[in-house]
């Protein structure tokens, strides 16, 4: 399966109400990616540690700094950041680490005519001055006390083992995968520094080519493997050609990599003490190895296991057992929830005062002009596409439910003279819909449109925390394929009752 590729910048991912949360911090709740990132960062900080100065890295200070290595003021640079936007050229050979460490994390999108790259707005919440006071204050006054005796023994020393055991317990639980790209080169740099012979460092060299794929336009870095979110909808997409024996093979194929992908076992050990949720009975965003539970992916997998167990077994393979179902189930519930377990004898209850709440939380969350905010996709459009997905899986139709109407008058209001959809990336940082430049169209957005006015009733018809473009090759593929052959199924309906 294809993977997906961030074209610039990794910074921590912004999830879903619900997969927050997996994850709670050493100090307070934090958001797993954070977490996960800050841990390395923290360790090399803590351990001072400077690699050797080659001739390699003095021609790389060079090439990626403005002015002169030496004379950085690095403490000021804690309060920089592009406050307003601008538009620069750019050589698409420039090293990505030039963009990602001296430019920041910033939006950034290439253009195939002539190499442009867009730099948006970087700061989104600006700092009040007692803010940056603090943290000047921690640097200036509270961190050279951690530098000397005896608080480099007594906390620093204490905190840097603690760091490297949490390092350690997550590398372990994902196999050395990590919790995606970013995480992968530090915790991998963390353990070199700890040990450059030790097994924890080898291990995670193993899982390098994990990260490496090659698409179109060349090597690339992905941000960790897609292959159960695209696997999820690529299914979906093909049972609903029904042309199940023409697909037989492929089917079988996807339900045995669906089944095969589940993760069977929560996190090891005391996980709570280590900040981690139940995962037994998740899907991950890429495979088994990955561990860390996904509720949206868990939701498309599981839809896929309940498809495929109204095909004969003969055809798609054997169902999953249904103790392996209802471990989804309480998965699910517990993320919405914060409960680490439901009985299994009462999910029919628990599961429909789940659908209520989660009903009243989709209506909350509509726009005034009828969309929804897509955090992982461009923009409104994805977002509608979920909400509405919901909204009809609840049995919500245009008819019972105020808010699908709205919806609707949003996809029409925004279509294009063509017949399609195109939204610009744009609308992700500015939260306001932009369409695409040139009012062009775009084959997927014109895909999620089609099936958000098919899920409310009518007879027709990737992004990541908001600065980070996601390009997800099986888009294009998979999402055209399931919109024509949802419509085609509801053209062969009406032309029967007709």
């Amino acid at each position: 399966m294809e993977a997906k590729r961030v074209y610039l910048n990794e910074a921590p991912f912004v999830t879903p109400t619900i997969r927050n949360k997996e994850c709670t911090s050493i100090t307070g709740k934090m958001w797993c990616y954070c977490r996960t990132v800050y841990m390395p960062m923290s360790y090399l900080y803590g351990k001072r540690f400077v690699g050797p100065i080659t001739p390699l890295i003095l021609q790389l200070r060079e090439e990626l700094y403005l002015e002169p290595y030496h004379q950085i003021n690095w403490s000021k640079t804690r309060h920089l950041c592009a406050k307003v936007s601008s538009f620069f050229r750019c050589s698409m050979q420039v090293p990505l680490v030039y963009l990602i460490y001296n430019i920041g994390p910033s939006i950034f999108e290439y253009t195939q005519k002539d190499d442009e790259m867009a730099l948006m707005e970087d700061l989104y919440y600006p700092h009040p001055l007692i803010q940056n006071m603090m943290w000047d204050a921690l640097y200036f006054l509270t961190e050279p006390l951690f530098t000397r005796w005896p608080f480099n023994k007594l906390v620093r020393e204490k905190a840097i083992q603690v760091t490297m055991k949490h390092i350690h317990y997550e590398d372990e639980n994902s196999r050395y995968m990590t919790h995606g790209c970013v995480e992968k080169s530090l915790c991998m740099l963390a353990c070199w520094v700890e040990d450059p012979n030790g097994d924890a460092f080898k291990k995670h060299l193993a899982r390098v080519p994990d990260y490496i794929w090659v698409s179109e336009d060349g090597i690339t870095m992905q941000s960790f493997g897609s292959q159960g979110w695209d696997a999820g909808f690529a299914i979906q997409a093909l049972l609903a050609t029904d042309l199940i024996d023409e697909l037989a093979l492929t089917l079988a194929r996807g339900h045995d990599f669906i089944k095969k992908s589940q993760v069977k076992d929560n996190p090891s050990g005391d996980f709570k003490s280590m900040h981690r949720h139940i995962s037994k009975g998740a899907w991950t965003f890429s495979d088994q190895d990955h561990g860390w539970q996904v509720s949206d992916c868990t939701a498309e997998a599981l839809k896929c296991c309940l498809l495929f167990s109204m095909i004969p077994q003969e055809i798609v393979g054997g169902r999953m057992e249904p103790e392996r179902l209802y471990d989804s189930i309480n998965l699910l519930l517990s993320l919405q929830e914060s409960l680490s377990h439901y009985d299994c004898e009462h999910r029919r209850r628990e599961i429909e005062n789940s659908i209520e709440k989660a009903v009243r939380f989709i209506e909350d969350t509509q726009a005034e002009d009828g969309s929804w905010y897509g955090n992982w996709g461009v923009c409104f459009t994805y977002g509608t596409w979920f909400a509405l997905n919901g909204l009809a899986a609840a049995g919500k139709t245009y008819s019972n439910c105020a808010t699908i109407p709205k919806a609707v008058n949003f996809l029409l209001t925004s279509q294009k003279d063509d017949g399609g959809w195109g939204e610009s990336y744009l609308s992700c940082p500015k939260k306001k819909y932009v369409p695409l430049e040139g009012n062009r169209s775009n084959v997927v957005q014109t895909a999620w449109a089609m099936m958000s006015l098919m899920y409310a009733g009518q007879e027709i018809s990737g992004v990541f925390n908001r600065n980070c473009m996601i390009h997800y090759p099986m888009y294009r593929n998979v999402f055209p394929l399931w919109a024509l052959a949802e419509y085609r199924k509801r053209v062969t309906v009406l032309s029967k009752v007709e």
